[in-house]
């Protein structure tokens, strides 16, 4: 697989042209303003370190976990042994101490919603001195945070939770692949001893609260980690699959649990606050119905043994269903399909003023405090929570105003996560458009892929190389065939005017037949044996 080619780092003029134009026509300046700059500049003069308010946590052996190339470094954490449990200390960089709402500095915020992603660029929600400097939990530096104190049991239940404004001192700047390889014993610590205590510690409690979150029936779903870079020089956009780290999934709980504790803190007892959740409904009854039969469906076209294969609602949840599911070879391969399936039919989460749980982690309550440099939502729920600590409120006062603004960052938030799917889409299509253009020259290649999905006008398939997921049309096809094509009614086949073509799960080839004159995407058609099966059968004499 080799290793993961550093993202956002190479500037300007390495971003693809075409992903730059993207940035314009959504509004998203490249640049801050002249005067949240000068705001930030007059910021990093004085950064308020020596605030009495703070409690001094610089003793803390916190260290911060990220990509090798990260700058804007949002949480540090110290895990600590006790007798039968753990103490969470996990700081969270204080945005909101910098950008209060009616400052320049807020307004930009506000209007870049967050920061923004793409191969070669990162576009920061905050000026570089503060996202990379005076903001960012840098090692061996004093910085302002909200510390989040938190006790589990030997479980890895929440005993209690206590938040704090604090002064904080990260001992070192580690990587996900640096600890990963220590935990895997083929690689040197790069800390002290009292951080790589911490290390152990947090291998133990993550995999505690994995097992709480397999109790409460989250959903273990299989998603490819595909990520997009853009290589040194050229700017030439490339797909490479990576595979998650444990060291990620245990820092991801962590992560998890601030997120659902910083949520309660700020509804119990809080008439003057005005949190923003993160709301993820869990899917309806006729979706996981629809789910069920599809799943039997696929099992039958497919020849599998039910007993094995198929989901029944009354004998077993969707997470334990799921979770016995081969994973290896081909077995693995199709139980991946069954695993999108389940994702199409679980929904989407939004923000809301309105509590509510968040079904995909299990959780009665969740708020996004943990990225509170590139979400303008977190640098909003830690003003919120400054506030009941008793520091000075937030923003307006007046309810009607309050109430407003929350509205402003809710709707900032929900456009910036469009917005950068528009730019991944947009980057995924300069990749294939590379690649396919590079295929047609040469007489039209072959893709190899697995048929992961049917709509009424479309196969979506995911790619072998580059690993990313393309969709043909249906009336592509019925050119290539010369006679209608139609999918039957569960979304499981392809059916062709006498037998099927494809069915959910099939591995299949494609070729590149150009771009289609009628629409800006590409025609692609059959190969192989599914394109013998698109012909017609003649009957012999």
């Amino acid at each position: 697989m080799g290793s993961r080619p550093e993202r956002g780092t190479l500037g300007l003029m390495s971003v693809h042209p075409r992903l730059r134009a993207l940035l314009e026509r959504l509004q998203i300046p490249l640049e801050h303003g002249p005067a949240a700059q000068s705001q930030a500049d007059a910021l990093a003069r004085s950064p308020g370190i020596d605030d009495p308010l703070l409690v001094d946590r610089t003793p803390l052996p916190l260290c911060t976990i990220d990509e090798p190339h990260s700058r804007d470094l949002d949480q540090a954490l110290f895990v600590e042994s006790l007798s039968d449990g753990h103490r969470v200390w996990y700081a969270i960089a204080d945005a909101a101490h910098f950008v209060r709402p009616g400052t320049p500095l807020w307004d930009e915020a506000l209007r870049r919603g967050s920061s923004y992603y793409l191969p070669g660029l990162v576009v920061p929600m905050l000026p570089h001195v503060l996202s990379e400097d005076i903001v960012s939990l840098n090692p061996g530096v004093d910085r302002r945070a909200l510390l989040f104190v938190v006790d589990l049991d030997g479980e890895g239940q929440v005993l209690q939770r206590r938040l704090e404004r604090a002064r904080v001192r990260s001992r070192a700047k580690l990587s996900y692949q640096g600890v990963q390889a220590w935990y895997d014993g083929s690689g040197p610590a790069h800390c002290d001893a009292e951080v790589q205590a911490s290390l152990r510690a947090l291998a133990v409690a993550g995999r505690r609260r994995m097992a709480r979150a397999e109790e409460r029936g989250v959903v273990p779903f299989r998603r490819r980690e595909v990520e997009l870079s853009a290589q040194q020089g050229s700017g030439q956009v490339v797909a490479y699959e990576d595979m998650r780290r444990d060291v990620e999934r245990y820092n991801e709980q962590i992560s998890l649990l601030c997120n659902v504790e910083g949520a309660r803190f700020l509804v119990e007892e809080a008439a003057d606050i005005h949190p923003i959740y993160r709301v993820h409904p869990p899917p309806a009854e006729r979706r996981l119905a629809s789910l069920e039969q599809r799943v039997r469906a696929m099992v039958r076209g497919r020849g599998l043994d039910p007993a094995r294969w198929a989901w029944n609602r009354q004998r077993s949840t969707l997470a334990d269903w799921l979770s016995a599911l081969p994973s290896e070879g081909e077995d693995g391969r199709i139980a991946e399909v069954l695993h999108r399936q389940a994702i199409v039919s679980s929904g989407r989460a939004g923000f809301t003023a309105t509590p509510g749980g968040h079904h995909g982690i299990g959780a009665d309550i969740y708020g996004r405090f943990t990225a509170p440099m590139r979400e303008v939502v977190g640098v909003y729920l830690h003003g919120e929570a400054t506030e009941r600590l008793g520091g000075p409120p937030s923003g307006p006062v007046e309810a009607g105003a309050a109430q407003s603004l929350r509205d402003a960052v809710i709707a900032a938030a929900e456009r910036s996560a469009n917005h950068q799917k528009a730019l991944d889409r947009e980057a995924n299509r300069v990749v294939l458009d590379r690649v396919f253009t590079g295929d047609l020259a040469h007489g039209g290649g072959l893709r190899q892929g697995t048929l992961m999905g049917l709509t009424r006008r479309k196969l979506h398939v995911r790619l072998e190389d580059p690993p990313l997921d393309v969709k043909v049309y249906l009336h592509h096809l019925e050119r290539q065939a010369g006679h209608r094509l139609r999918v039957d009614e569960e979304g499981i086949q392809l059916l062709g005017s006498d037998a099927p073509v494809l069915t959910l799960g099939d591995r299949l080839a494609l070729s590149i037949a150009g771009q289609d004159p009628d629409a800006d995407r590409w025609a692609l058609h059959l190969a192989g044996e599914a394109a013998e099966r698109l012909r017609p059968r003649v009957s012999g004499a």
